[in-house]
């Protein structure tokens, strides 16, 4: 077997237990996260009202090598990122490297097949252990963005573009969620990004969306009429409640968008890529789930 095989193996087993165990992991991870969350709330609520800049919910390269996975998460005030933490929280993570042993005894004997040293079979073990966490944070990315329903996360005083990430320890980050104010789309300064925005109750008329980048943001109640969405992205988006009438999608992208409870009327799609296909294990921190149609009428036409 080929490093790419065995590789694919793990990753194909650990996306059928993830998907079978899906609302059960969710669930976990959202007891955990509120725990720590009413823990940092009592704490800025009692002792300091330090305006909140960032949850990173990080893995520990260490200890998940050694066979002790552990999910640590960090809080931390404004201009103190990896400096010092207001407050930290471990949580299990065993669900996380469900086959990962199994692999670790395939990749000593790929080693010993190729005539390896020990040392370069380690090496190449924690360089998978790298890859393999990149394509689990493509998975908690949508496991932690439920986070922003929990009463106390709302609660909590946050520091402008707080945000929640997952990731390794002081080092690469996937954004989760970034509390960002709402702009005007079509009148906003250049400087200033339109990811990770929420729109609420917005109405669009007769307006040409060209080139715009919409990855993380949140539409909510929100109506298009008669628009134009070309070379649109709209990656991780949450459109909620929202009408869409006489518009036309076309050369746009819909990796990982949910629409929910979505009305749509005379809108066609052309173009469109909904699905993303042909990634490799080394490209893996880009991996979308299926564009999602939840309770929508009108795709009829689609």
């Amino acid at each position: 077997m080929e490093l790419t095989e065995i590789t694919g193996d793990l990753l194909q087993n650990t996306t059928q237990y993830i998907e079978e165990h899906y609302e059960e992991i969710e669930k976990e991870l959202m007891l955990h996260m509120e725990k720590c969350l009413e823990e940092y709330y009592k704490c800025q609520k009692e002792i300091a009202a330090i305006p909140l800049q960032m949850i990173a919910v990080t893995f520990l390269n260490t200890a998940a090598y050694f066979g002790e996975p552990v999910l640590r998460v960090w809080f931390y005030g404004k201009d103190k990122i990896w400096e010092e933490p207001l407050l930290l929280h471990d949580m299990e993570c065993a669900w996380i490297f469900q086959g990962w042993q199994e692999y670790e005894k395939t990749l000593i004997a790929y080693g010993q097949e190729k005539r390896r040293k020990e040392e370069e079979t380690e090496v190449l073990k924690r360089k998978m252990l790298r890859v393999y966490m990149k394509f689990i944070s493509c998975y908690m990315k949508y496991l932690l963005r439920g986070i922003r329903e929990l009463a106390v996360y709302k609660k909590i005083v946050k520091a402008k573009d707080m945000m929640v990430t997952f990731g390794e320890y002081m080092d690469w980050q996937q954004r989760i969620v970034i509390e960002r104010e709402e702009i005007d789309i079509f009148q906003h300064k250049e400087e200033e990004s339109l990811q990770y925005r929420s729109f609420t109750e917005r109405v669009y008329k007769n307006k040409r969306f060209f080139n715009m980048d919409f990855t993380g943001c949140v539409f909510l109640n929100c109506k298009f009429e008669n628009c134009e969405m070309e070379n649109v992205w709209i990656h991780d988006a949450i459109f909620q409640n929202c009408k869409f009438e006489k518009v036309h999608w076309k050369q746009c992208e819909f990796y990982g968008a949910t629409f929910l409870t979505c009305s749509f009327r005379e809108t066609d799609f052309c173009e469109v890529k909904e699905i993303q296909k042909n990634v490799t294990p080394e490209e893996v921190r880009s991996l979308y789930k299926p564009v999602e149609y939840v309770e929508c009428t009108g795709l009829e036409e689609k």
